[in-house]
């Protein structure tokens, strides 16, 4: 490296400093001797002298391609840089000429490490704040949605009143109008009346009733004749069932006669048989097998062996006659025509 690239040597600065001290020195001495007048008059000659050495050093320093830095002499105070200090009885004005080296990753050699700068740090602060925007928009956003779609029952059903709750005979009442436990539970969480929901409960089970059983007030619906057909509701009322104990005689006849299926309800399955042959106007219900069942036709003729029994009639206050009128079935049987 050339003498220009490392800057003014060591002892170029030394020789200027010597040179300041002796020319101060002098002036000193000069005006000790002289008087108050001459002292002031001779200020501006040592403050013109200071400054000539100091713009040569400066100017060194700039021919040189180097950034001029104060050096701190070997008598310097932390607490009084940039003062003067009195040497050897001379009044000296230190100059820091010291270059502070700095390596590649700008860290300096006293260990501070890296130092961010200002835009750094605005960066840096503009990008935690947009993110804590974004997240509290974000969830924001996100409350707002669980609540404006939650419709406001299932609101009352997150957070119900945890000192309302029904007895158990009110639980019970509502078991009895038909209300499953879901939904008990459902109008405890709301704090619905009990009694305006068995009310309520009732009304439309009495509505679906009434809905249900209107056909089969009118004869001429096919509801009602369809239930007619499967049962014996129109058969002659009998008023003399407590006068069987008189039973007179058990039969037992083989006949052929008409039947038809009735509609299957429930577990076991009938066929109406009527005994009047041709009129149907009298019959009686025969539980048959699945077996039986589907080797029948929907309607036909079957052999019937079934067994009735009869009662005594008083005729007048001395005479019995045998009623084979209103008989009554005791067991029958049939045997399938193929």
């Amino acid at each position: 490296m050339s003498a220009n690239d490392r800057g003014v040597s060591p002892e170029t600065i030394e020789a200027l400093r010597k040179q300041m001290q002796s020319v101060e020195a002098e002036q000193t001495h000069a005006s000790m001797q002289s008087s108050k007048q001459h002292q002031q008059q001779s200020t501006p000659n040592t403050t013109s002298a200071t400054a000539a050495l100091r713009e040569q050093m400066l100017n060194s320093k700039a021919n040189s391609g180097q950034t001029v830095v104060l050096e701190q002499g070997m008598n310097y105070t932390p607490n009084e840089q940039g003062k003067q200090q009195t040497t050897n009885g001379a009044s000296t004005t230190i100059i820091n000429t010291t270059k502070v080296p700095q390596d590649n990753d700008g860290d300096d050699d006293t260990g501070r490490g890296f130092k961010p700068t200002k835009t750094f740090v605005m960066i840096a602060a503009g990008i935690i704040v947009l993110l804590l925007i974004i997240f509290i928009v974000f969830a924001s956003n996100g409350s707002e949605e669980d609540i404006t779609n939650v419709p406001e029952e299932e609101l009352e059903w997150i957070l119900p009143d945890s000192q309302y709750s029904y007895t158990i005979d009110q639980i019970e009442r509502l078991r009895m109008v038909g209300y499953t436990g879901r939904e008990i539970e459902e109008f405890e969480a709301l704090q619905m009346d009990v009694d305006e929901l068995v009310k309520e409960a009732t009304a439309k089970r009495d509505a679906w009733v009434q809905e249900a059983i209107a056909p089969l007030y009118d004869a001429t619906s096919q509801e009602y004749k369809d239930f007619i057909s499967q049962t014996w509701l129109t058969l002659p009322k009998r008023n003399d069932t407590d006068d069987w104990d008189n039973i007179a005689q058990y039969y037992e006849v083989r006949k052929n006669l008409d039947y038809e299926k009735v509609e299957t309800y429930g577990n076991q399955l009938y066929i109406k048989i009527y005994l009047d042959d041709n009129e149907h106007n009298d019959w009686f219900f025969l539980n048959v097998s699945p077996e039986d069942w589907v080797r029948l036709k929907d309607k036909g003729n079957v052999i019937v062996t079934y067994t009735y029994c009869t009662r005594y009639l008083l005729v007048g206050q001395n005479t019995l006659i045998e009623d084979f009128e209103n008989i009554f079935i005791t067991e029958a049987h049939l045997e399938i025509i193929e």
